[in-house]
């Protein structure tokens, strides 16, 4: 692994395989196969000297392939962060092109990889997110779970505006009391958001975790006693919400703007209209109360046929060494 000296907290590997600078890496002699996994200068930097001082084959997962400029104004992004998409999206047009292998998460983002860099001539295949299996210890039924619940970044095309105006009504309405609403992100809420569900905070109807990096185990923990996660996105490509959710047998809430192959209404959870009302996400819900146990062993047997890093392992090798 060769990484940023703040990812080493993860203990993902023996802390002997993880290199911090190239120096470190320049050392290793001979390298033949190189994953890179996010866009940067840097990274380009790198792939450059792996490729032509190592004669490395690069391999670059392509998460986000750019769609157009209205797809993310659309989605709900200022015109400032889209040119910030955009100056990313440059970084990783180049490394596209210096690389020798493209993965692609799903069907939507080989769309507009087609689209946009077909004629850089790359080889390329859809693979979708890879994990190991952190759930494998047990999986929550539905009396053990407790929260109804957002977990991951608060972005524009993330909807998390209409989550927020879904919980409010819940909790005013006493519509779900067995449960609590989990907020549970690194991203500060704005102060208006703050001060809208507070009241909430105080009375333990909302469970807010924010503002903060959490430990993988704290996030293991709310994915295993959410009774379903908040997936139901202006847009997305790829989401890591999904396999994780999928990995502790947790039904997902799914918008029809982002539903994609690996995601079946009333199979994984259930899909609802873009811009719904509370009272149609209060009926999804219902629905996904009183089918839970189904659901959820169709979630976690998603995961393992499709995302448990072992059900790819015969394509990503294939890919990488033919």
């Amino acid at each position: 692994m060769y990484h940023h000296p703040d990812f080493n907290a993860m203990n993902v590997v023996d802390p002997e395989r993880v290199c911090n600078r190239y120096g470190e890496l320049n050392r290793m002699g001979k390298i033949d196969v190189a994953v890179f996994w996010f866009p940067s200068l840097k990274n380009f930097r790198d792939m450059l000297s792996l490729k032509f001082q190592h004669q490395a084959r690069i391999v670059y997962v392509l998460h986000e392939p750019f769609e157009s400029f209205r797809a993310y104004r659309q989605a709900g992004f200022s015109f400032k962060r889209v040119c910030r998409i955009m100056l990313v999206h440059i970084a990783s047009y180049f490394m596209v092109w210096f690389a020798d292998r493209i993965i692609l998460p799903s069907t939507r983002a080989l769309s507009a990889f087609e689209r946009h860099y077909r004629h850089t001539g790359k080889k390329h295949a859809v693979i979708p997110l890879l994990y190991d299996d952190e759930g494998g210890g047990g999986i929550n039924g539905r009396g053990e779970r407790r929260f109804i619940s957002y977990i991951g970044t608060i972005a524009e095309d993330h909807a998390f505006d209409q989550f927020l105006e879904f919980a409010c009504a819940a909790c005013n309405e006493r519509w779900f009391p067995e449960f609590k609403f989990l907020i549970a992100t690194r991203s500060e809420l704005s102060a208006a958001d703050r001060e809208r569900i507070q009241p909430f905070v105080d009375s333990g109807a909302i469970c807010l975790v924010a503002g903060r990096p959490m430990s993988n185990e704290d996030i293991n923990s709310y994915y295993r006693n959410s009774l379903i996660i908040w997936n139901a996105y202006r847009r997305s490509m790829q989401s890591g919400v999904l396999p994780k959710a999928y990995m502790f047998g947790t039904p997902l809430l799914v918008s029809s703007a982002n539903a994609s192959e690996y995601f079946l209404d009333r199979v994984h959870g259930r899909k609802i209209e873009k811009g719904c009302d509370p009272r149609e996400i209060r009926s999804a819900l219902v629905d996904v109360i009183n089918n839970f146990e189904k659901l959820s062993r169709a979630c976690r047997a998603m995961f393992m046929n499709t995302f448990y890093y072992r059900a790819q392992m015969e394509n990503f090798l294939r890919l990488v060494s033919e």
